[in-house]
């Protein structure tokens, strides 16, 4: 076993790598880059830009647009997955249900 190749499994003869399956497959970017990235982009109030996300990772812009690009993908996909079952409530608002939910019946 190298470490470069991660896993060889002498059963099926196949290397395989903890990254094989992840947004981090054929990345050269240190995994503390990508972290902060996450950090960067989850814990912000706002959208954070790909050219601020790269001043603040100390990366070139291309390469921070492709974290941001990948991360936003990702979270995406999570949410899209999520399914709200139940009537939702905004500012005295009501979103989806029934006509007579929404006129007070």
């Amino acid at each position: 076993m190298d470490g470069r190749f991660g896993q060889h499994c002498y059963g099926c003869v196949k290397q395989t790598s903890l990254n094989a399956t992840t947004i981090f497959v054929r990345t050269l970017l240190p995994m503390t880059t990508w972290f902060l990235g996450m950090y960067l982009l989850t814990q912000s109030n706002n959208s954070i830009s790909g050219l601020e996300l790269a001043r603040l990772l100390s990366v070139r812009p291309d390469k921070a647009m492709l974290i941001r690009q990948k991360l936003v993908s990702l979270m995406a996909d999570e949410e899209a997955a999520r399914k709200l079952d139940v009537r939702v409530e905004v500012n005295d608002s009501v979103l989806g249900g029934e006509c007579r939910e929404m006129n007070g019946a």
